[in-house]
This record gives structure tokens, sequence and C-alpha cells, in this order.
């Protein structure tokens, strides 16, 4: 989302950028902010998302304490061939640095207050809001008021789509 918190689709590790990740092109690749290839937590996340092909179910309690644990303001839980999913969360005050991507978005605010702003339509959104923005369309929000909390779907998944 945020320039500071978009990564490749693919981790890539060690300094030099290093080896590829050797799973299977269906377990999410994950972020640079996820534990190392090899680590207990990397496994843990990829055996849970192997046990759970037909269908995943996630409490949102515990995608807001790993995205806060991990630090950055947007933790993508979910990704698959069609689409992925994140959990978005914005403090009040804070800013939207996010660029446009190539895949579509849809955004379903859970919580909070600011204005959102897509292409030359500017509104208030405030829980239950449902928002989408088409591929390479200028967004973001602003002017939050309440700490904002977004689940938001990209389809294709997040930076898998070419310019």
């Amino acid at each position: 989302m945020a320039g500071a918190v978009r990564f490749a689709p693919r981790f890539r590790g060690g300094a030099g950028g290093g080896a590829e990740s050797t799973l299977p092109r269906n377990i999410p690749q994950p972020r640079p902010t996820h534990p190392r290839p090899g680590g207990l937590e990397f496994h843990r996340m990829a055996a849970e998302h192997r046990a759970i092909r037909q269908a995943a179910f996630f409490r949102l309690n515990d995608l807001e304490a790993r995205r806060e644990a991990l630090g950055p303001p947007y933790l993508e839980f979910l990704r698959e061939e069609a689409l992925s999913a994140g959990l978005y969360v914005l403090r009040a005050g804070a800013e939207d640095r996010q660029k446009p991507h190539t895949e579509d978005e849809i955004y379903i605010v859970m919580s909070g207050a600011a204005r959102f702003r897509a292409a030359n339509e500017d509104r208030a959104v405030a829980p239950g809001d449902v928002l989408y923005v088409r591929r390479a369309v200028e967004h973001r929000f602003h002017s939050v008021t309440e700490d904002l909390r977004v689940l938001v779907m990209f389809a294709p998944p997040e930076g898998s789509a070419r310019p």
C-alpha cells in the first residue's frame, strides 16, 4: 500500500537479494517484515495456509495483533492466484502514502473516520463503507480524524499484475 510497505510478491533473502524462496507458488510468500525463510514463524504461517486450501478463516483481532507486532500499517494475510487481502491501519493524523496499483482494489472500512480521494472524487468514509478503485487510478485516504481500520482486497493479488 504505502510506498514504505509495498513489497515484491516473492521474498528474496539475504542482504544482497539472495535466493528466492523455494516454497510452491500457491503458498503466500512472506513479506520482508515477516520472519526469514527457515524461521519458526515462517513455517507456521506456511503450514497454516497449506491446511486450509478450500477455505480460510481469520479473526480480525488476531490479524490486528499480528500487524501491530510486525509494525507496518499494512498486513497481507491472504494471497491466492486470483486475489490477495490485507488489513490496513492508519492512525489519526497519519499520511497515506500509497501509489496507484496495477490491480483493482476494494476497501471495506471497519472503523475510524477519514476522507478518501479517488481520481477527482473526494468523500468522507466511515465504518460500513465499501470502496472500489480501478487499477492505475490515483487514490488515497486523507484527513484521518479517528484511527482507520480497513480490509483491503486486490484482484489479481497485489503486485502480481504488470503495468
